[in-house]
């Protein structure tokens, strides 16, 4: 099952004709196929909906569980290879030979090596005081940023700095569910998506199954 999945602009020519009561069966129907369960559609239009809906997320299923599958062989062959130790001795520069040492004695003006940029920081403290992957959260926000341009937001200086704590807040996965909501019900606002992800930070709610719940038991009870 994957924690995630992609709403596509394409549905919405598809759907044009749905009322919003509609809209809101097709995407729990949606919710439902990516974790394993067949829904159940009485209404003919929703199901017809669907039926292109569900092609595509099939083919982004298949996608995705090939990608998993060229990682996991990558894995098994020993995945990226190791970074290589940054020494702790002090190293000097010889101006005449261009090359270091670290005999501090073999060169007429020993100055000290520069550390790496390529060395990361390993961790930052995040705005609930919980311990994060600095890496990982750079990544997460490129990644998000990336989406959600290309998928047609447009952000502002400030709104990018919000979305970076977001980043370091939720996992790439929830953050990505918001965009697609935001896509799929309101259009392509930033605004809207931070409000949700607000909501979502101050109901404690912090992975994919907690969201998807609590989204399941709103739209449950006619809200979106």
């Amino acid at each position: 099952m994957k924690e995630s999945f992609i709403v596509r602009n394409e549905i919405e020519q598809q759907t044009a004709t749905l009322t919003d009561a509609q809209m809101g069966q097709l995407f729990r129907a949606m919710l439902q196929f990516n974790r394993d369960i067949e829904p159940v559609l009485p209404d003919p239009l929703v199901s017809l909906a669907f039926s292109f809906v569900r092609d595509s997320m099939e083919r982004d299923r298949r996608k995705y569980e090939a990608t998993c599958e060229k990682r996991k062989i990558a894995g098994a062959k020993g995945g990226r290879p190791k970074k290589q130790k940054v020494s702790s001795e002090p190293a000097f520069f010889n101006p005449e030979s261009k090359r270091f040492s670290e005999n501090p004695d073999s060169v007429p003006e020993p100055d000290p090596e520069p550390v790496p940029e390529s060395v990361p920081v390993s961790v930052i403290d995040s705005q609930d005081g919980q311990t994060v992957e600095r890496d990982r959260c750079e990544k997460d926000f490129v990644d998000v940023l990336n989406y959600a341009q290309n998928a047609g937001y447009s952000f502002t200086s400030k709104q990018k700095r919000q979305l970076k704590q977001w980043c370091v807040f939720f996992p790439f996965e929830v953050v990505i569910m918001d965009f697609d909501r935001s896509t799929f019900y309101n259009g392509k606002s930033v605004t809207y998506v931070y409000r949700i992800l607000q909501e979502w930070k101050d109901k404690g709610l912090k992975d994919v199954d907690a969201v998807t719940d609590y989204v399941e038991a709103r739209e449950g009870g006619g809200e979106v």
